[in-house]
């Protein structure tokens, strides 16, 4: 619509005092012509504020849906200069050295009932293996007058039961086969036999410490154990957190040493601990006491150093007999029992488990007649009484 401006009559100003008199009156003349100007430029200026609203939230909104601005990129810090491993091993000695003494002072002393844990249960063990070995595995529970009494008065007298025989689980019938060198009879005539017949379904013939023998064993050693390590101030969790490893040890150190030092494979894990866990240490000291004990303990016929992998109880009680002794009494060997029967694989077998434990050639004495079966003498004839 056209606005209509009516503008008053102008009037010639009356001039009062002069020309500042008319100086001071043309603003008063003037506004009327600037509002109407104004209200003519009041829509283009609402349309521009408009606009710069707009403009402002979009500059808002792209700070929320901008890409991110990617990091500078940085100048890659300098590489220390590379030190030869043996440039810098002198000062690693340094520093090592330099703890040593911290870490000597954080440590704790070590209790009177903690040092005598391994001595306690390597003494159980020995006597443990003594026993068992003699009464159990030689079957002389079978002609004890004491072991006879205490299971008839304690264990199957109370039942109605009469006591049982020991047979021995094959150990007396692998001493009717076993030679003064160690060796095992190979022969076809004695193989024949009812008393080699009943090793023949054991690859190991009664030497290996399988599974089954490791957990009678430690049965047997629970009853000596847990009151001994009580009565020491030990639980019982304890108790057998030192009763486990030891026996895997025993069992280890019997494997490693016991069949192979008659020519018999090693034992794998699936049947037992495995030999191989200290194979490695049969050529130390230790084994070659081991095996020379051992090896007395068949010459004599059994009747000494039932130890064999815990030499003590042997010499508490005057069983252990020293090499000096048994020595001369070995006789019998591979060649002297199977005459022209003899084996080239089994003497090569022979010559290498021997070798494994560095002792070198058998030393006995040549001249044994064909048939002598030296310290196995009478364990065939005991072997057929337990079977009847």
């Amino acid at each position: 619509k056209n606005v209509v401006v009516s503008y008053p009559p102008i009037t010639e100003p009356t001039r009062h005092r002069g020309a500042h008199s008319s100086a001071c009156a043309l603003p008063l003349t003037c506004f009327p012509l600037c509002k109407a100007f104004a209200q003519q430029k009041e829509p283009k200026m609402t349309s521009r504020r408009r606009f710069c609203v707009a403009a402002l939230l979009l500059s808002a909104t792209s700070a929320f849906v901008s890409k991110p601005v990617s990091k500078p990129q940085l100048r890659p810090a300098r590489q220390p200069t590379r030190v030869a491993p043996s440039a810098a091993l002198p000062q690693v000695v340094a520093t090592a050295v330099a703890a040593l003494p911290k870490a000597v002072c954080a440590l704790r002393m070590p209790t009177i009932r903690q040092l005598a844990a391994a001595p306690a249960l390597y003494a159980l063990m020995s006597i443990n293996e003594y026993f068992t070995h003699k009464y159990y595995q030689h079957a002389e529970f079978n002609t004890s007058p004491w072991f006879q009494w205490l299971a008839r008065t304690f264990v199957y007298g109370p039942l109605g039961k009469k006591v049982p025989k020991t047979r021995g689980g094959g150990h007396v019938e692998h001493h009717a086969e076993t030679l003064d060198d160690m060796t095992l009879k190979t022969d076809a005539k004695w193989r024949s036999t009812k008393v080699a017949k009943s090793l023949d379904d054991d690859l190991y013939r009664g030497t290996a410490f399988t599974w089954t023998v490791t957990g009678i064993m430690t049965f047997q050693m629970l009853w000596t154990t847990i009151p001994t390590f009580w009565l020491m101030g030990y639980k019982l969790k304890h108790t057998f957190m030192c009763l486990a490893p030891g026996m895997l040890l025993h069992a280890a150190v019997w494997n490693a040493l016991h069949p192979n030092m008659h020519s018999l494979p090693d034992i794998p894990i699936s049947d037992g601990v495995p030999s191989s866990w200290l194979a490695w240490a049969r050529s130390s000291k230790f084994f070659k006491f081991l095996y020379v004990n051992h090896e007395g303990h068949h010459v004599i016929g059994g009747k000494g150093n039932y130890n064999v992998c815990c030499p003590l109880t042997d010499h508490l009680v005057g069983t252990f007999i020293p090499e000096k002794a048994w020595r001369p009494r070995a006789r019998s060997t591979y060649a002297s029992w199977h005459g022209e029967e003899l084996s080239v694989e089994q003497q090569i077998k022979n010559h290498i488990a021997r070798e494994s434990f560095g002792l070198g050639e058998v030393q006995i004495a040549p001249g044994a007649k064909k048939g002598d079966a030296g310290g196995a003498a009478g364990w065939v004839e005991k072997a057929e009484l337990l079977a009847a």
